[in-house]
């Protein structure tokens, strides 16, 4: 028994303990040696629980039995995901190790992509896959006040819509795409937080607000070429109405 762990990885020692196991294997066992305790994670339910009363999780490795204790399954929350993790990886590989309720659970992988949780998530306006969980979005959830971009919403899109514009458009939450091919991608996202230009560069919409759009005094002409260089180039830069307007030529 490693007792950092509470994992037992090969048979015991004390003649006794080992013989009465013997005994009470014998009707799944063939045989009893220090090199075949199990052929089968089934042929180690009864020597785990006999060795330990509160084991819940086994199996079979190298025709050895391995037990893994309830008390080495506690954890305190996603400090110890890691630990939930390694243990479920060994143990019961292809599930994912979460931290519920104090103890260490492998959970069976619902998605690989957002579009597997449709089944799940019949009626939520959207859905994520996380690490193989799906995740879906309630009608409270995305409830917001106000109009244009919301802190309220910023965590319902960092965890549903990564990458995306959180606004608040009739007290819902939606996450507008920052993804775009040409410029016009850009105008319903960017609009909708109030900005009064909108660019797509390097795929993504860069939105303009009037205070970065802003010329006045001696400087404006020079103001507004650096700004049409930047986001508009090839086009002319002029100051009208103390906004920066990058025209076309």
């Amino acid at each position: 028994m490693n007792p950092r762990m509470g994992i037992s990885f090969e048979p015991f020692q004390d003649p006794m303990k080992k013989l009465s196991l013997c005994l009470l294997l014998l009707v799944s066992l063939t045989a009893c040696d220090d090199n075949s305790l199990c052929k089968a994670k089934a042929d180690c339910e009864l020597f785990c629980r006999a060795y330990d009363l509160n084991t819940i999780m086994f199996d079979c490795q190298n025709n050895a039995c391995r037990c893994v204790s309830k008390e080495a399954l506690a954890c305190s929350g996603n400090a110890e995901t890691d630990n939930c993790t390694a243990i479920c990886n060994s143990f019961q590989p292809g599930t994912k190790g979460v931290c519920l309720e104090g103890y260490c659970e492998c959970q069976a992988r619902e998605c690989n992509a957002a579009s597997d949780c449709a089944a799940k998530c019949p009626d939520a306006p959207m859905t994520a896959c996380h690490d193989g969980i799906c995740a879906c979005a309630s009608d409270i959830e995305l409830a917001c006040e106000g109009t244009g971009i919301s802190s309220a919403c910023t965590a319902v899109c960092e965890l549903y819509k990564p990458n995306s514009t959180p606004i608040c458009q009739n007290n819902k939450c939606e996450c507008q795409s920052n993804d775009c091919q040409a410029d016009s991608d850009c105008e319903l996202s960017c609009q909708a937080i109030g900005a009064v230009m909108s660019v797509c560069q390097n795929d993504k919409c860069q939105c303009l607000s009037r205070e970065t759009l802003a010329c006045t005094g001696e400087d404006a002409a020079a103001r507004c070429t650096k700004i049409c260089e930047k986001f508009k180039p090839g086009t002319l830069a002029v100051c009208t109405d103390g906004l920066c307007n990058c025209q076309e030529l």
